[in-house]
């Protein structure tokens, strides 16, 4: 990683590429299937995808709980986290089953 912190703004002038550089990070999306799929269109900027996986454990968890009871046994529900290119990432997967 390159460090940039030692250049002044004159130096970066109006070199906008550059600053968009700088300010870049890639964004992370948090597909929820349950029921009915709930697309993020907006996403989350976030570090790396090690912070996207910690963010989507803590939101699943924060999410499940909302359910208050509400998930039944034969519907799952699922968390998808994709890229801004919309490849998956990491998948989250609540089975309810009733045993046979």
């Amino acid at each position: 990683m390159v460090d940039f912190t030692g250049i002044a703004a004159t130096e970066i002038g109006n070199d906008l590429r550059l600053a968009a550089f700088l300010d870049f990070m890639p964004r992370y999306f948090f597909h929820v299937i349950h029921e009915r799929r709930e697309i993020d269109e907006e996403g989350e900027e976030l570090p790396d995808k090690h912070a996207a996986w910690k963010e989507a454990t803590e939101t699943a968890g924060q999410m499940l709980q909302s359910l208050d009871g509400k998930l039944k046994p034969e519907r799952d529900w699922r968390m998808e986290v994709t890229d801004e290119f919309q490849n998956t990432l990491y998948v989250l997967h609540i089975s309810a089953e009733r045993p046979k």
